[in-house]
């Protein structure tokens, strides 16, 4: 009986998850990606990263927002202080 709640729980977790959008990179990918580094990027480079590449992607600052998770505000600034434009 109780291993029956046990999947009935796991089975409603599993179907409760929203999908990823886009595409997400194995653990083992970035880790082998990550070996090509001398040196680990600082969190500047990764933000720096982050940002070209979705303004890239979207060439549209609303998007690109909405894809990094900020605000177009927040974004616009953001591309000024890394002085992007």
């Amino acid at each position: 009986m109780k291993a029956q709640r046990t999947k009935a729980r796991t089975a409603n977790k599993r179907k409760s998850r929203r999908p990823v959008r886009g595409s997400v990179p194995k653990y083992h990918a970035v880790r082998a990606w990550l070996r090509w580094f001398k040196r680990l990027p600082t969190m500047f480079e990764w933000e720096y990263l982050l940002v070209d590449e979705a303004m890239n992607r979207y060439q549209n600052k609303t998007h690109a927002a909405a894809a990094v998770g900020l605000t177009r505000e927040g974004f616009r600034k953001k591309l000024i202080r890394m002085g992007i434009s």
